[in-house]
C-alpha cells in the first residue's frame, strides 16, 4: 500500500486543481485495488451523476472510505469520524480530497457538525456516508450514529449500498 500511498497523498496535498486531484487520486486508488487482486465495481453508478443525493453505506474494513475514493464520481463529500482529522499523515490529503468531519460522540458537537451535511447538498454535492460509525466485527448491521440518521431528513434522494463479497 505504501508504494501507491505516497504518490496518491502526494498528489492529494500539492495538486492545486480539485477535479484533477480527485481524478488522479481515484486512479491510484483503483490501481492500487487491482494490484492486490480487488478490482473495484459499483454498479449503477451513473446514477450517481443525476441529482445531489445522500449514499448511505456499510463499513466492513478500513479500506471502505479509500474504496469509496476509486468508486465514486468527484461530486461526492465523504463523512469520515473526526478522529482522522487529528492524524497528522491522513488528515492534509483527506482534508484536500473534500472529506467532512464528524464527531461520534460528544452529540451536541455532532450537531452543530451536521449543519456541513446540509451546505455541501445545497451547493450541489452528494454525501457518501457510514452511518454505523464503525467497522467493528458483528452481524448484521448496527444502529446509526444520531448525526448521520439527521441526513435523511434533508429531503435528497438516498440510496443503500453493502459490499459484497467478489
Amino acid at each position: 500500500i505504501g508504494l501507491i500511498a505516497i504518490p496518491a497523498w502526494v498528489i492529494a496535498v500539492a495538486w492545486p486543481d480539485a477535479d484533477a486531484r480527485w481524478r488522479a487520486v481515484s486512479a491510484f486508488v483503483r490501481a492500487f485495488f487491482r494490484g492486490v487482486g480487488v478490482p473495484l465495481r459499483l454498479a449503477g453508478r451513473e446514477h450517481l451523476d443525476r441529482t445531489p443525493c445522500v449514499l448511505v453505506l456499510n463499513h466492513a474494513s478500513n479500506l471502505d472510505g479509500i474504496a469509496l475514493v476509486g468508486l465514486l464520481p468527484r461530486g461526492f463529500t465523504i463523512v469520515a469520524k473526526r478522529e482522522l482529522a487529528r492524524n497528522i499523515l491522513l488528515a492534509p490529503a483527506l482534508r484536500r480530497l473534500g472529506v467532512l468531519f464528524v464527531e461520534r460522540f460528544d452529540q451536541a458537537r455532532a450537531a452543530r457538525e451536521t449543519a456541513a451535511f446540509y451546505e455541501e447538498l445545497s451547493h450541489g454535492r452528494s454525501l457518501a456516508i457510514f452511518p454505523e460509525g464503525t467497522n467493528r466485527r458483528a452481524s448484521g448491521p448496527r444502529p446509526a450514529r444520531r448525526n448521520t440518521r439527521s441526513c435523511a431528513a434533508c429531503r435528497r434522494p438516498s440510496a443503500s449500498l453493502f459490499s459484497t463479497p467478489a
